[in-house]
């Protein structure tokens, strides 16, 4: 279900959790976003609101890639490839998917 179908495309991470929390409550889903700082930046509202998160790590052009690397591409097959697999994440995890892989999210390193 896409955030603009609940009429809540406009808002911010702070409103769009609990929200979703409320709204969702009675069914199992995965929160699936290109926003792969959320986790960072609102680890303490996902926890206390017990969400389910797998994020699309932030890609820029891999080594060797043309001229005009299509990162929207990149991230629609990313989604593709584990959609099956986002779907069966264990409640209350926090997953970093790409398209070759997926491990338990961390902050990315500096």
């Amino acid at each position: 279900m896409a955030l603009s179908e609940l009429k809540l495309h406009r808002e911010k991470d702070p409103v769009l959790l609990p929200e979703l929390a409320t709204i969702l409550a009675e069914t199992e889903w995965v929160l699936v976003t290109a926003d792969d700082a959320m986790p960072n930046e609102h680890g303490a509202l996902i926890e206390s609101l017990g969400l389910t998160v797998a994020t699309v790590a932030r890609r820029a052009a891999p080594p060797g890639a043309e001229v005009g690397f299509d990162y929207e591409a990149w991230r629609k097959e990313t989604v593709h490839r584990w959609a099956h697999v986002m779907a069966t994440q264990d409640d209350g995890s926090i997953r970093r998917y790409t398209p070759k892989s997926h491990v338990v999210w961390a902050p990315p390193r500096r």
